[in-house]
């Protein structure tokens, strides 16, 4: 028989106490009011609390009983002697019929207390009259009288389900009668309730949405039906307070602590909370947190009631490694002392070892429990299966991951991953239970693995710190699946895969991924709402996806696979699941269950607690201050110029995610822009002149929640130098002199300007000029070269002619000079006649053509001079004249574009990359020289658009690749006239 433990679902608290703020640990009452803020009555005073800190406020009496709320929005305070004061505007007023009062009331201990519409306020004492005080301040007394046998009371259920419960006879003693009259809705009930019972001070009632009643009397706590019938039950204490949340009855006990009752009083399986304390209030807010009251510990607070983490012998809780849900009948866990049972909320070890470190657990088809990971033998010996189990199977290899795909069994290590059958366990018997290691398995393969994964197809699928795995059956080889995708290869911990085949996986530093075989299609990460990008575990339910990160779970809510459209909501500290590291999520009868390092955790009726994004978040503007005092009442306000600074100062309220808060502002003045701060106040300042539209409004991101837009309107008056008549006055004035100022400025600044531009075409015009000169000893050298090459050769008939035509030439390039601009026309003479007296150097060698477009007219289109004939005589001297046996070709050619002429000069000569090392060399300074005359000139036509002046050079080649020619293309600015 396998030992069981008491081990049950805790609620998670956190305890408020003095040193959180309260005024004392003494509490007797805790109250929302209409606004979300929380109200808390000691023994020392009042407190509000908005989820960030307590608030203290000085009543004529500090040791408050009971808080109510009137009609008006108006938060009432109940003392211990009576003395009554309200809340309203942020700032607590005295009951102005406090002496009147006073003077009838001697030994109060408020029970209840109501405030109607009309503001008439009813008050119930234990051990005093009852006591009714109109809105005119007149006291009727209604006397609480003390029999041996009997005990009366009256039941009012007022608006909103309020009740006020009126004693109206105790007994003394014992007593064996009970009676009760109800009145609901204008039906009156009476009901007599033979029971023994003793008199006590505690009584109360409350009302629950379906128009049940609870009602307690010292031990006794009685439910009355609206169908007339009621139910009783007797207490182990007595009974300090009530309430019904959720279809559970939540009953506060003197030193007793909290139990639970569903419908019909029947006890639930959850334990005594809070034992021994004495619980004197409980009250819930609107985010669905729990408030519970102490008379002796200060206020407790659960965050979520539906997030619950199981405690084994009320010990400190130990590390949970792995959740197996066996057919959603019980749940199998694994923690450093073995394996577990838990079913119907109560725990029995199955396989009990210390020092275990188990990481996979699964049930076979024959029912063999198989677990895999590390394990200490020597500690304990097995104490036998039971359990349901045929079989116990263990696997010793520090194991990371395991998966059982039919009989086969394939699990990963950080070294290689292993294959085997499930009969394989029982090839030995030592220890006491099959058992093998990864050196008796049947297949091991090399493979450093974090996580493994069967896919529906039973593709078994690998994730590694270094990118994505597959393998195929029967599993021999683990690949490597090739993606571009840079997030993959930055490690995998974990896959798993939605109904519709999309698989998913989390990743180490970059969130989660969705894929469709190795493609990436969404990436979703902490840009887009995921509490962290380290994801440690993912759990695909329905289109849900549950990401386990280092920070909490984010649960992504998918509306749409084609195209991928989803939303995320994040379940952390926020909600009650304080920061853990938590090693698995699995499913377990509409469930949701964590394995942490803090021990077990169970997401109760997981639909709801994702669903708290739905609640507003409560903001108030609590004053608007100025020179005026406190404006907050009012919804704009107009100030003047010298006395424009405001302090706004605003609150939000959130009791589970306060510290998450982000307040964003804007003005519609202009500003489209939302401005972020954590601050609680706005100061603003120096603000000018104009109507401005202030909206602030209060976010929680990480919750997709938001406030109301709260809007304020203010006018800053204009100063009085700002008046329009002395405005204008100044501006004729100021105009007129500028006028008189610019316009002898004007007339400077543009004599100055002339001469400058005056200067600068000379300078221009110089700089061509000497360009010119530049290029002209360079031609003249060149040609008295030929010449005297001619001479030299003896050829004094071809020597005198070309000395004829030179002068000729060298007449017409001295007449050109002088003008930086030539026709087309006259630049097309000048060519001729130089290849002219080239072709007579060099014996008919070559042949020549100048041709124009017919959109360019010649005669009209004026060009730089001396731009084209350097180039030309580059491709004669350095082209054409290395020829052997071809016939020379130069062509030039003109073309009209939109702002320049291009100018294609073509050779079919040796080329550049034919001429040998030393000739290159010759070749190239000689050539630069001439070219980067040529670029300077063109940089200094500044008044053309640079970006269509310029030169370029290509070498051309032939079929075979071998160099045949040269191609020069300058792009030349131009005028139609000079």
């Amino acid at each position: 028989m396998a030992h069981l433990h008491a081990q049950q679902k805790e609620y998670i608290y956190k305890n408020f106490t003095q040193e959180e703020g309260l005024p004392s640990n003494e509490i007797y009452c805790a109250f929302e009011d209409s606004k979300h803020y929380l109200w808390i009555g000691t023994d020392n005073g009042v407190v509000r609390y908005n989820g960030n800190k307590f608030q203290q406020y000085n009543l004529p009496d500090n040791v408050i009983f009971q808080i109510r709320e009137d009609s008006k929005g108006r938060v009432w305070f109940f003392s211990h002697t009576g003395k009554l004061s309200y809340f309203e505007n942020e700032k607590v007023f005295p009951f102005k019929y406090n002496k009147i009062l006073a003077k009838h009331i001697k030994n109060l201990h408020i029970k209840d207390a109501y405030v109607d519409s009309s503001g008439t306020i009813s008050i119930n004492s234990a051990i005093d009259s009852s006591y009714v005080i109109n809105a005119s301040g007149a006291v009727k007394g209604f006397g609480n009288s003390n029999t041996p046998s009997q005990s009366f009371f009256k039941i009012d259920v007022k608006e909103n389900r309020r009740c006020f419960t009126q004693v109206i006879k105790n007994c003394v003693g014992s007593s064996d009668t009970i009676f009760v009259s109800v009145s609901n809705r204008n039906k009156n009930t009476q009901y007599t309730i033979p029971i023994n019972h003793n008199s006590s001070s505690y009584y109360g009632s409350i009302c629950t949405e379906n128009g049940d009643i609870y009602f307690f009397y010292g031990r006794i706590l009685i439910e009355f039906l609206k169908n007339g019938e009621y139910k009783i039950r007797q207490m182990p204490y007595q009974v300090l307070c009530l309430k019904f949340y959720n279809n559970t009855l939540w009953t506060g006990m003197l030193k007793g602590g909290v139990q639970l009752f569903t419908e019909g009083l029947l006890p639930t399986k959850q334990k005594i909370l809070l034992a021994g304390s004495s619980v004197s209030c409980i009250e819930s807010d609107y985010e669905n947190g729990l408030w519970l009251s102490t008379i002796e510990k200060g206020l407790y607070y659960i965050k979520n009631k539906q997030i619950k983490q199981v405690i084994l012998n009320d010990s400190q809780p130990v590390k949970v490694s792995r959740v197996y849900n066996y057919k959603d009948s019980f749940l199998l866990y694994a923690n450093t002392k073995g394996i577990y049972k838990w079913q119907d909320e109560k725990s029995s070890s199955v396989f009990p070892v210390d020092n275990t470190n188990i990481s996979g657990i699964m049930v076979s088809k024959n029912k063999t429990l198989i677990c895999t990971g590390g394990f200490d033998f020597f500690v304990k010996s097995f104490r036998g299966t039971g359990n349901g189990f045929k079989n116990f199977a263990c696997f010793n290899g520090q194991t990371k991951e395991t998966v059982l795909i039919g009989d086969s069994f394939l699990c990963s290590s950080s070294t290689l991953y292993v294959w085997a059958e499930v009969s394989d366990f029982f090839r030995s018997s030592s220890p006491p239970f099959p058992y093998f290691n990864s050196v008796t398995a049947r297949k091991r393969l090399s493979y450093k693995s974090v996580t493994l994964f069967a896919d529906s197809k039973n593709n078994l699928w690998g994730g590694g710190n270094d990118g994505l795995y597959i393998s195929h059956p029967p599993y021999d080889t683990m690949t490597k699946v090739e993606t571009t995708d840079i997030l993959i290869s930055k490690g995998i911990t974990h896959i798993a895969q939605f109904a519709n085949g999309i698989l998913c996986a989390g990743l180490r530093f970059g969130g989660v991924v969705l894929l469709n075989d190795s493609n990436v299609i969404v990436n979703i990460s902490e840009k887009n709402g995921l509490l962290s990008d380290k994801v440690n575990y993912l759990l695909p339910v329905k289109n849900q996806l549950w990401a386990a990160t280092i920070k909490g779970v984010s649960v992504i809510k998918f509306t749409s696979f084609k195209p991928v459209q989803y939303s995320i909501i994040n379940i952390d500290k926020n909600d009650g699941f304080y920061n853990l590291i938590i090693s698995q999520l699995t499913q377990y009868k509409n469930n949701i269950v964590a394995a942490t390092n803090n021990g077990m955790y169970i997401f109760e009726n997981p639909d709801s607690i994702i669903a708290h994004g739905q609640y507003s978040i409560p903001f108030y503007v609590n004053s608007i201050n100025s020179y005026l005092g406190d404006t907050s009442n009012i919804d704009n306000i107009t100030l003047p110029y010298s006395k424009n600074r405001l302090v706004i100062k605003y609150d939000a309220i959130s009791f589970n995610s306060y510290e998450n808060i982000t307040y964003l502002y804007r003005f519609d003045h202009g500003d489209t822009v939302w401005h972020s701060t954590t601050n609680n106040e706005l100061i603003l300042e120096n603000t000018q002149p104009g109507t401005y539209i202030l909206s602030i409004k209060a976010v929680i991101e990480t919750q997709n929640r938001q406030s109301q837009i709260k809007q304020f309107t203010f006018i800053i008056q204009k100063p009085w130098w700002q008046n329009n008549w002395l405005r204008l006055l100044t501006v004729l004035a100021i105009s007129f002199s500028v006028y008189l100022v610019v316009r002898r400025r004007v007339k400077k600044i543009k004599a100055e300007e002339k001469r400058k531009t005056d200067l600068n075409a000379k300078l221009t015009e110089l700089e061509q000029t000497a360009l010119r000169s530049q290029m002209n000893p360079h031609f003249i050298f060149n040609c008295l070269t030929s010449i005297q090459q001619l001479i030299i050769s003896g050829n004094k008939v071809d020597a005198n002619e070309y000395l004829v035509k030179f002068s000729r030439l060298i007449r017409k390039t001295l007449d050109m000079s002088a003008r930086p601009f030539i026709s087309i026309a006259e630049e097309t003479k000048y060519l001729e006649e130089y290849l002219f007296l080239e072709q007579l150097r060099l014996s008919g060698r070559f042949d020549f053509s100048i041709t124009a477009d017919d959109s360019i007219n010649t005669n009209t289109t004026f060009i730089p001079n001396m731009m084209i004939q350097p180039v030309v005589e580059n491709c004669v001297r350095h082209g054409i004249k290395s020829l052997n046996k071809t016939m020379g070709i130069i062509t030039v050619n003109f073309k009209a574009n939109k702002n320049s002429i291009t100018c294609t000069i073509t050779d079919n000569g040796v080329g550049r990359n034919s001429i040998s090392t030393q000739n290159r060399n010759t070749f190239t300074e000689h050539k630069s020289y001439g070219m980067n005359i040529l670029r300077r000139r063109l940089e200094t036509f500044s008044e053309f658009r640079v970006d269509e002046s310029g030169m370029e050079i290509n070498d051309l080649y032939d079929n075979n690749g071998l160099p045949s020619g040269t191609e020069v293309i300058l792009h030349l600015p131009y005028k139609n006239n000079v």
